[in-house]
């Protein structure tokens, strides 16, 4: 296998949150302008760069010389519905797939994760990722809880991989095989991370910030372009020119959180969890899967 670009550029660009706000919130440092939205894919498209689906991208990543010379992966974190009313239609007028990470837990709520520190915003539920994946618009893996993999024990970070893959494999009914890590976390050790997720069926995982891909050596840790925080030009600088990193603010982010511990579900009790149809409300789900807990009768994992 060619682990080699051979000076084709490969681009994961990385979003989360595209226009304003919802009423009686804020903008911050996650939202991007609809206008600016826009000009970064004029740019794209005015510039030589490829587009690619999840597809072509995972092949890529055994064949090298598949790609093209300029191709770009667009993603967006968390799975927030304003992307599916915002993002997506202007993905569809450029003819643009695209891919989004979604964590398990939050399916049809709010992005509790953020209490405090970014407004609260609804998120897709089953019906939207549905629709998003007719819109050429892959989902994918961001765990279960969006909790920083370093918050994690060896046996609630396998459980964490395995459950999110599972859940959305059996509510979408396509493979689930590539993670983006929650706040860029690697986790405490990063060769056990990559274990597990090889265990877990995973062929790439995509951290937040850094640049172009450089080489695909094998690793399964991939750099993601940060389009956040950029002017309506700047787009240039980070996929023609020296990228934008804002690592140093997900680490922050991620300082304020707190984890908590969870008990290890079989794949069985997942399932059951998340009995068919697949989260008809994520409210309903979640009470199941509280309940499923209980009857492991396991207790908390202590950190």
């Amino acid at each position: 296998m060619n682990s080699q670009l051979n000076g084709r550029r490969l681009a994961i660009l990385g979003f989360h949150k595209i226009g304003e706000p919802p009423p009686g919130g804020w903008a911050s440092w996650f939202y991007i302008p609809e206008t600016v939205f826009a000009s970064q894919l004029r740019y794209l498209h005015e510039n030589g760069w490829q587009l690619i689906d999840i597809g072509r991208f995972l092949k890529g990543l055994l064949d090298p010389e598949s790609l093209p010379s300029r191709g770009a992966l667009l993603t967006f974190d968390d799975g927030y519905r304003s992307n599916l009313q915002v993002a997506i239609p202007w993905l569809q007028r450029f003819g643009y797939p695209s891919v989004m990470f979604v964590p398990t837990q939050f399916i049809g709520g709010h992005n509790v994760f953020d209490d405090g520190s970014e407004p609260w915003e609804a998120m897709c539920d089953w019906d939207d990722l549905r629709e998003l994946e007719r819109l050429a618009c892959s989902i994918q893996s961001h765990g279960v809880s969006h909790k920083g993999l370093s918050w994690l024990s060896p046996a609630e970070l396998d459980q964490e991989l395995r459950e999110s893959k599972i859940v959305l494999e059996a509510g979408l009914g396509k493979p689930v095989e590539v993670l983006a890590y929650p706040y860029g976390d690697e986790g405490a050790d990063r060769a056990l991370t990559t274990a597990a997720l090889k265990r877990a069926g995973y062929r790439a995982a995509c951290l937040y910030g850094g640049g172009l891909v450089a080489s695909l050596n094998g690793s399964i840790k991939l750099d993601r372009v940060d389009n956040h925080a950029i002017g309506v030009h700047q787009v240039g600088l980070l996929v023609d020119g020296a990228a934008f990193n804002h690592h140093e603010e997900a680490i922050r982010i991620l300082a304020q959180k707190r984890a908590q511990a969870t008990p290890v579900l079989s794949k069985e009790q997942i399932l059951e969890a998340y009995e068919a149809p697949i989260c008809q409300t994520s409210m309903d789900s979640r009470r199941r899967f509280a309940r499923g807990r209980e009857r492991t009768q396991q207790p908390m994992l202590s950190r």
